[in-house]
């Protein structure tokens, strides 16, 4: 289970080495053993202060940290990913009738025929506007899912391709999919001009002020 030790230490993932240092002074003052004899949880409290101190105080190991709390970040926004399944309704066709004797006398057609012939017509038109569009937005979702797959298989070069399919296909997808791209581009394939374009790209798809503070942090680290 992924520890977050700066919720630990009381503090925001900017903090400077002096914010941390206080902190953890502060606490392991406050948390310490020696004033709680005897009980278990200021132990174990002051035992997750210190890893967590120890942790960020060194600055190989906080850069490492900081890579896996992004991805964090990143899997608490959203969650775990599913995939959508799609139903096609049962038809139920008519009987089909064999045509009449052909006849010279001039077929006539009811107001109800004339209205069901309407109603085929732009049922096709609807079709051939809609179906492109149906399409696209599937091709999204079936690229974004694969991306994710293959970004916790560790396969970051074909998860980056699909991140980056899903987002010309203007799916349902669109802000995970540049958030994807962004991160892996950044902390994987160290593309840093790539990883602006898909986290300013993000500001398009979302309105959550807690995201735009990670991608503005995102951009600057880029």
């Amino acid at each position: 289970m992924f520890e977050d030790y700066y919720s630990i230490l009381g503090l925001e993932s900017t903090a400077t080495s002096e914010q941390i240092k206080s902190a953890y002074r502060s606490l392991a003052k406050k948390f310490h053993p020696d004033k709680h004899a005897g009980d278990a949880h200021f132990e174990e409290k002051f035992k997750s202060i210190s890893e967590a101190y120890n942790t960020l105080s060194d600055q190989e190991k906080k850069q490492k940290y900081d890579q896996r709390y992004e991805y964090y970040l990143h899997s608490e926004i959203f969650g775990s990913t599913s995939t959508t399944s799609y139903s096609t309704p049962n038809s139920n066709p008519k009987k089909y009738h064999k045509p009449p004797v052909y006849s010279t006398k001039k077929r006539e057609y009811t107001p109800k025929a004339w209205m069901w012939a309407k109603i085929v017509v732009i049922g096709m038109i609807s079709l051939i506007v809609l179906a492109p569009l149906g399409l696209a937005r599937w091709s999204s979702t079936f690229n974004y899912n694969k991306a994710v797959e293959l970004e916790n298989q560790g396969d970051f070069k074909r998860a980056l391709d699909h991140y980056r399919a899903s987002v010309k296909r203007f799916g349902a997808y669109n802000l995970e999919a540049c958030l994807g791209a962004g991160y892996i581009s950044l902390y994987h394939s160290k593309e840093y001009e790539t990883a602006i374009y898909y986290f300013q790209k993000s500001f398009d798809f979302t309105n959550n002020d807690s995201l735009e503070s990670i991608l503005t942090y995102r951009i600057g680290i880029a």
